[in-house]
């Protein structure tokens, strides 16, 4: 009789809940990429995602695919420059049943006035403040994420462009991230 009382409270207490949500384009969802930084991506978008909760067995699941229509990606360089970056259309998140191993395929754009001539040594000829996209590229999972930076001077000729590529990704990068 204790036997059969055990199993029935045991059972009791083995609650659990699993959802398929099909996320349209008027839900937020808000992911901190890096919660010390302070880089959050708020987003809206479209996904299908199967949630699995079963608290009794610390158990908490998602998959599936997020796709972003907009959104904001505010990122903190150590307290030195903060920025919003608005996130591409078609970025996506993808769970993969633990939060932290979700895979992060999103792209952002900041613009910005800046002189060029320090990124390729000619005062003479980009002295004037020109547009410039800064570009970030966030990849990886949330649990180790990988930021990339790239700049884009949409009204420079090809030369520069070509000087440009021909940096190395480092100092591409450092460029980027002195235009911040």
């Amino acid at each position: 009789m204790m036997n059969n009382l055990a199993t029935s409270q045991k059972k009791s207490n083995d609650f659990g809940v699993r959802l398929r949500i099909n996320v349209n384009p008027g839900t937020e969802a808000y992911v901190e990429v890096d919660r010390s930084a302070g880089n959050v991506l708020t987003a809206r978008g479209v996904g299908n995602i199967d949630m699995n909760v079963r608290p009794s067995r610390d158990v908490f699941t998602l998959n599936g695919e997020y796709t972003i229509s907009q959104g904001n990606f505010h990122f903190n360089a150590m307290n030195i420059a903060q920025r919003d970056f608005s996130i591409t259309d078609g970025s996506s998140v993808r769970f993969n049943g633990d939060i932290m191993d979700s895979r992060l395929d999103i792209t952002g754009l900041y613009t910005t006035k800046a002189s060029v001539a320090t990124l390729i040594a000619d005062t003479t000829t980009v002295s004037a403040r020109r547009t410039v996209n800064c570009n970030i590229g966030i990849s990886g999972s949330l649990r180790e994420p990988s930021l990339k930076f790239s700049i884009e001077i949409p009204d420079l000729d090809a030369d520069f462009k070509y000087l440009h590529a021909k940096r190395t990704v480092r100092r591409r990068e450092q460029h980027s991230l002195a235009l911040l």
